[in-house]
C-alpha cells in the first residue's frame, strides 16, 4: 500500500512532501516497546533502544530471529504501533503525516474473487491515483513484478510467491520515496525473486531508499548497503554492509588467467608482502544466474 503526495500542498521539487528540507526518510532515536498482560500482570520488551537513519538511495536490511523485534520496529516507524518511549520521523514529520511511503507486510490477505489487476486497481485508487496514470502505474509494476500474465486471474488462485510480489507492486504503485517491505522474498522461486531484488536495486538507483526485513540473509546480502542486526528488541549492529560483515584484516582478491605459475608468484608476493594466503578456489556463478541462463526469464505461473 502507498500514500501518495502530490497536489497544492506537495512541497518537494520532484512531486513528494519530503517535510523538512534534507531530512532522511526514516529516523529513529531510542524506540521502546514494551507489551503488557491483562490488567498490566506481566510485561515484555519487545523492543529496546532502537534507532535508525536511513537515507535516500541506501537498501538497509534488518535482520533477526524470529520474535526478534523487526516486525514490531517497522509497525513503530510507520506510526502504525505506539512506540513505549523514543521518537520517529518520516521526511521530517510524524510518521501519520508522512506521504511517498510504500508498504508490503509480512500478510497480505485480500478477497480472492478479485483479479490481481483489480486488486491493483482498487490499491492505487486508494493511493490516490486515477485514470490514465492509473492505468499506466498498474500496468508497469504488474510487468516489473512478473505478474502481467496473471493479472486477470483471480488471487485466490495466486501461489504465495504470487501474492508476495502483488504485494510488494502495490506498495511500488505511486512512486514512493520510501519503500518498507517485510519479509519480501518469502514464498519466492529464483525468478520471482530476481524480479523483486531487481526493482529494489532499480529504486534505490532512482534515489529511493528501502529498509527491508527478511530471513533470506543471501538475498539481503545481494543488495544491501546497510545492516541492523536486532536480536531480543536491541540492535546488536548497524552500519554500511562493509562494516557490519568486514573482517578486520583479510581481503579478497578476485583474478582470472592465472596459469599454475603466475598463481605461485601471487602466493609468493602475498607472503613477501607478510600476508598469509587463507584458501583459493575456483570461480562459479551463483545458482540464481545459472538458473535464469539456463530456463530463462519467462514467467512462471506458480511457484
Amino acid at each position: 500500500m502507498s500514500r501518495r503526495a502530490g497536489g497544492a500542498d506537495s512541497g518537494g521539487a520532484d512531486g513528494y512532501d519530503s517535510g523538512m528540507d534534507g531530512a532522511p526518510p526514516i529516523e529513529a532515536e531510542g524506540l521502546g516497546k514494551v507489551w503488557s498482560g491483562p490488567l498490566g500482570s506481566r510485561r515484555v520488551e519487545a523492543l529496546a533502544d532502537f534507532s535508525l537513519r536511513v537515507a535516500p538511495g541506501s537498501v538497509h536490511g534488518m535482520v533477526g530471529p524470529n520474535g526478534s523485534g523487526k516486525t514490531t520496529a517497522i509497525r513503530c516507524l510507520l506510526g502504525l504501533l505506539r512506540p513505549t518511549r523514543g521518537t520517529a520521523r518520516l521526511f521530517g514529520r510524524p510518521p501519520a503525516a508522512a506521504l511517498a511511503v510504500g508498504y508490503a507486510p509480512e500478510r497480505f490477505d485480500l478477497a480472492g474473487k478479485r483479479t490481481g489487476r483489480e486488486t491493483l486497481r482498487l490499491l492505487g485508487r486508494l493511493s490516490g491515483l486515477e485514470g490514465r496514470a492509473l492505468d499506466d502505474a498498474v500496468a508497469r509494476e504488474l510487468d516489473r513484478l512478473a505478474l502481467a500474465a496473471s493479472a486477470d486471474r483471480p488471487i485466490g488462485g495466486y501461489s504465495k510467491g504470487m501474492v508476495r510480489r502483488l504485494s510488494i507492486a502495490a506498495a511500488l504503485l505511486a512512486d514512493p520515496r520510501l519503500l518498507v517491505l517485510d519479509e519480501p522474498f518469502d514464498g519466492l522461486d529464483p525468478i520471482g525473486n530476481q524480479a523483486v531484488r531487481d526493482e529494489v536495486e532499480a529504486r534505490a538507483a532512482d534515489g529511493v531508499a528501502v529498509l527491508l526485513s527478511t530471513h533470506a540473509l543471501a538475498d539481503l546480502e545481494a543488495v544491501a548497503t546497510h545492516l541492523t542486526i536486532v536480536h531480543a528488541g536491541r540492535v546488536l549492529a548497524q552500519g554500511t554492509a562493509d562494516e557490519v560483515l568486514g573482517v578486520r584484516g583479510r581481503c579478497e582478491l578476485v583474478v582470472e588467467g592465472l596459469s599454475d605459475d603466475g598463481l605461485a608468484a601471487v602466493r609468493a608476493a602475498v607472503a613477501g608482502a607478510g600476508g598469509r594466503t587463507v584458501e583459493t578456489r575456483p570461480a562459479r556463478e551463483s545458482l540464481v544466474d545459472l538458473f535464469r541462463r539456463r530456463v530463462g526469464r519467462g514467467e512462471e505461473g506458480t511457484e
